[in-house]
């Protein structure tokens, strides 16, 4: 039986976090850009720091999806001043 569930991300688990969000940006987005452009943005935006200071952020919430107690995907959910996009 296949089982999923959906979880708050730990600070321990930023390593996990930065993989996940990292190869699912590149699924999603990397047919779409130059290479250059592209990895500067992933490097920078994807960095452990970046997400350290998001997660941080008492307005930014991350979350993983486990299917069978293994990562499959996350979320980010940003309310308020952490919303970037209008």
């Amino acid at each position: 039986m296949i089982r999923h569930s959906i979880r708050k991300v730990g600070i321990g688990e930023l390593v996990q976090l930065q993989k996940i969000a990292k190869q699912t940006f590149v699924e999603a987005f990397e047919a779409e850009n130059t290479k250059k452009a592209f990895n500067t943005y992933l490097n920078k935006s994807f960095s452990l720091s970046c997400l350290q200071m998001e997660y941080e952020n008492p307005h930014s919430s991350f979350y993983f999806l486990e299917e069978n107690a293994e990562i499959i995907g996350y979320l980010k959910l940003n309310i308020e001043n952490a919303q970037t996009e209008n």
